[in-house]
């Protein structure tokens, strides 16, 4: 078998700060920082994301952000491996500067849980989690097709709500089947919990069983509602996740799960699902759908809004308990939904991706967990949750230190975030909020007001003009994020400094950050109190923000304003895709 490596993305912040995370704002969430003395950002475990009969023993090693020049570090770790029923199966005490070499039991198979603690200089420990698949996938392919073979034959002597139930099992098995004909060779990290939940599923259909009365809590795979159209396209499939005592009421929360960029992500990400925080739906808060998209890359809110109505007609749901959660491309959904039809969300959980800054307004009212990680340019979920808090939200906002694009589904594996997204209600927008208005020269309405005072971490102030850069530099946007998380403060928005210096101005690009802690080694914090000042958005090109601050300077200044010099100018994103020549800046003008 074609392995692929991958890197678990257990992120242990080893990072040089001392703060507890008890000292942290309770609006962001991160992992707790590393002792004093380790001298690297992160470290993971790399190993293959399968494990098969031909090696029966996890073989890896650590690896560490960002990779030391010398040999690694040589920190003292524990490895633990534990089956489906929580039994540890494995255990190897070992060193971080040495090879993963890990027998397994011949009886350890399915989906493994592997811990690792790593201590380090000043004893204190920190523990993560990942997995593993322990099987011969070679085996599953015959197994499918006997499970294809048993409910056809079934269906043919079935009617009525029996047969509709056998069309629906059997869909899963031929989605199994395909996917793993086609995924088999490239098995990653994300597609374990498809790949866990098929090698439960094909063998009982297998036998002539109903896996789904074994089963409660698990996917179905439902084709119908055939008048849902967009574009010329039909949209039917979506799974469905019930929980174990679904038939008891008639009054459940509904969580809308929406899978990211290409259609080919639907079945590996709808196994992120509640049942995967709650096996077998026991305990499970909700109803779960996850819906396939059909439109290359997005979401439509009209087609959602059917779907809605389909769920609610035929489930045992409360109209006033519909939430969302989106990966990717499917939290821009979540937020082009929620902001298109405010009245019907209860709540929202954007993993990884974001939506339309300017109209977050509409959604201020409703409860928002943005998920993020750090090393994915999580700013764009910091800027979004920052602008609602604008808008009078209270957003909650976990980031991931170290944590890539597929890192945030670690949150979804949890049974408080569904815990979570099951306890609201929805509530009508208020009135009074609006976008902001922008004239043709790309600017709001010049405001003067009381400006609070501010804490900017940032690397060092440099020499410049009197005007911003065009661009946010990405990279040390993360590098803060990510040292200002390690140290227990929450994140603001990217801004940059300008004060009136003897020869040029000094320029100092960083981020806001609230609540006091250390500061990381090489970086500094500067205090900018309380001030009266002029502020503006501008939207617009960015080569001409420039000419844009010169302007309003000698316009304040003929209404009679006094400048002291100092502007902050605040970076809220570039509009469109990545790289786009179009953003969107705050400019804040200091008064005498």
């Amino acid at each position: 078998m074609n392995h692929v490596i991958w890197a678990v993305g257990l992120c242990l912040l080893l990072s040089s700060a001392g703060c507890s995370l008890a000292d942290a704002p309770r609006d962001v969430e991160a992992s707790a920082p590393a002792p004093a003395a380790a001298r690297v950002d992160a470290v993971s475990l790399v190993f293959p994301a399968v494990v098969d009969a031909g090696t029966w023993a996890i073989s890896g090693k650590f690896q560490f952000d960002p990779s030391p020049d010398a040999a690694p570090p040589a920190l003292p770790a524990v490895l633990e491996v534990r089956d489906s029923s929580g039994t540890t199966v494995a255990r190897l005490e070992t060193s971080t500067d040495k090879p993963i070499a890990m027998p397994l039991p011949q009886n350890a198979a399915g989906l493994l849980t592997v811990t690792a603690t790593v201590t380090g200089a000043a004893e204190e420990s920190l523990t993560a989690s990942a997995q593993v698949f322990a099987g011969t996938l070679a085996a599953l392919g015959p197994v499918a097709a006997d499970a294809e073979r048993s409910l056809r034959s079934r269906l043919a002597a079935a009617d009525g709500a029996e047969r509709r139930d056998l069309e629906r099992q059997l869909t899963v098995a031929r989605f199994a089947r395909v996917w793993l004909d086609t995924e088999r060779p490239q098995l990653e990290k994300a597609h374990l919990p498809a790949l866990a939940y098929i090698t439960r599923m094909l063998p009982v259909q297998a036998a002539g069983r109903d896996y789904m009365l074994e089963a409660r809590g698990s996917n179905l795979a439902l084709l119908e509602h055939p008048d849902l159209e967009w574009g010329g396209v039909t949209h039917t499939r979506f799974w469905v996740h019930l929980p174990a005592d679904y038939e008891s009421r008639t009054d459940w929360p509904v969580v809308f799960f929406l899978h990211g960029m290409t259609s080919a992500t639907f079945l590996v990400e709808s196994f992120r699902s509640p049942t995967a925080a709650f096996p077998g739906g026991v305990g499970m808060p909700c109803v779960g759908i996850t819906p396939k998209s059909e439109i290359q890359g997005g979401w439509e809110p009209d087609i959602l809004n059917r779907l809605l109505d389909h769920v609610l007609a035929h489930y045992n749901v409360d109209p006033d308990r519909v939430s969302v959660v989106g990966h990717s491309r499917g939290a821009a959904g979540t937020l082009a939904w929620a902001m298109h039809s405010p009245q019907r969300i209860a709540a929202i959980a954007p993993t990884a991706g974001t939506g339309n800054l300017l109209e977050a307004y509409k959604i201020a009212h409703i409860p928002a967990w943005f998920v993020h990680g750090l090393a994915d340019n999580a700013g764009r979920s910091i800027r979004m949750s920052e602008w609602l808090r604008r808008c009078g939200a209270e957003p909650r906002l976990t980031l991931i230190p170290g944590g890539g694009h597929m890192d945030t589904f670690s949150e979804l594996e949890k049974p408080e975030f569904w815990t979570w997204m099951a306890s609201h209600r929805r509530t009508q927008p208020p009135s009074g909020l609006e976008a902001p208005a922008f004239g043709q020269d790309g600017l709001t309405r010049v405001e003067r007001g009381d400006l609070p005072a501010q804490r900017l971490l940032h690397a060092g102030a440099t020499g410049g003009t009197d005007a911003p850069p065009a661009q946010f530099n990405e990279s040390l946007e993360r590098r803060l994020y990510e040292a200002a998380c390690g140290a227990g403060l929450a994140c603001g928005t990217p801004m940059v400094l300008i004060r009136p210096g003897a020869e040029a101005s000094e320029v100092s690009a960083g981020i806001l950050v609230r609540g006091a802690a250390d500061v990381p080694e090489r970086l500094h914090v500067t205090e900018l109190p309380a001030a009266r000042c002029a502020r503006v958005l501008y939207r617009g090109p960015a080569d001409s923000l420039a000419d844009t601050c010169g302007r309003l300077r000698e316009q304040l200044r003929a209404e009679g304003a006094r400048p002291t010099g100092e502007l902050r100018c605040l970076y809220w994103g570039t509009r469109g895709r990545r790289g786009a020549s179009e953003g969107v800046w705050e400019l804040v003008f200091t008064l005498e």
